[in-house]
């Protein structure tokens, strides 16, 4: 027991905080990827129209059919890739889903008939679509941010809403310069070098990962994987102490140590001592700001 108690009061090691919080390069990669994907929206869409149509021989009745299709296929696979982002993380979705809009683009530049258009679109554009833009987007930034997550996902957001305004401007002008096709094939290189090298090289599940905490909060070391007594007796209610770990170099560990019968680097249990911490939570927060010895 002394040894234990003599392990509980060493001197805490310091954890040097980075200056940029990794989660705002989490953000920047969301960004990114929301303005690709103003590529294959209406409003880009449009300025296509009577090209497509003239070269392709279709009504436009016939290519509103495209676009419908597609808003009917990203509401079925959103079911589906959401259990993908919480087990997987965007990090690999978000790369493959870049990946696969990226080579639509430059083969819709090839299409020489209105159902090739069609089945690109709907194959590898919407599918891709799907991966990396809102959704993949909004709950890894969740993830990195709490007090701050409504501005990280808005500065996210921020790159579709000015690309929705942009990237028509820039589609006409490209069209005018180097043609319809051309133009494809341009905005599918920009998907591939802004998403998919940037989201496979920066993107992370989550800041435990790499050992930080949401909204790049400092946790000493001497607490492990979470900083705070209070917060710990709050996961357990909560039955989520997949990441607790006993508390170390803290003046009232032994009281932890005494209520808890946890030994010094083991886990909490759940079954077992979750009631008893549901219960003595106001003592963990005493315990937390008592003060220490000079």
């Amino acid at each position: 027991m002394v040894s234990t108690l003599d392990s509980y009061n060493s001197t805490p090691t310091a954890i040097q905080k980075p200056k940029i919080f990794y989660g705002w390069y989490i953000v920047t990669v969301g960004f990114l990827a929301q303005v690709n994907c103003a590529f294959h929206m209406s409003s880009t869409l449009s300025v296509f129209l009577k090209p497509l149509t003239e070269d392709l021989a279709v009504s436009r009745g016939l290519f509103s059919v495209l676009r419908s299709g597609e808003i009917l296929l990203a509401g079925a696979l959103a079911p589906l890739i959401g259990p993908l982002v919480d087990r997987y993380g965007g990090r690999w979705l978000m790369a493959g889903g870049a990946l696969s809009a990226g080579i639509g683009f430059v083969l819709l530049s090839q299409a020489s008939a209105f159902w090739q258009f069609l089945l690109v679109r709907w194959v590898f554009v919407a599918v891709g679509g799907v991966l990396m833009c809102q959704m993949v987007v909004s709950v890894t930034i969740s993830r990195w941010f709490v007090r701050k997550r409504g501005r990280a996902i808005a500065i996210a957001s921020l790159g579709q809403g000015s690309a929705k305004v942009l990237i028509p401007i820039v589609t006409a002008t490209l069209f005018v310069w180097v043609g319809w096709r051309s133009t494809w094939a341009i905005f599918g290189l920009l998907t591939l070098v802004l998403v998919v090298i940037p989201a496979a090289v920066f993107m992370r599940r989550s800041p435990e990962e790499m050992g930080l905490m949401p909204d790049g909060a400092h946790a000493p070391a001497q607490f492990g994987a979470v900083a705070e007594p209070r917060r710990a007796a709050e996961l357990v209610c909560r039955g989520d102490d997949s990441r607790l770990v006993a508390p170390r170099n803290h003046r009232h560990a032994h009281v932890l140590d005494y209520l808890f019968h946890v030994r010094h680097g083991q886990r909490w249990h759940r079954r077992s001592q979750s009631p008893c911490v549901c219960l003595t939570s106001p003592i963990l927060a005493l315990a937390r700001w008592w003060p220490r010895p000079r």
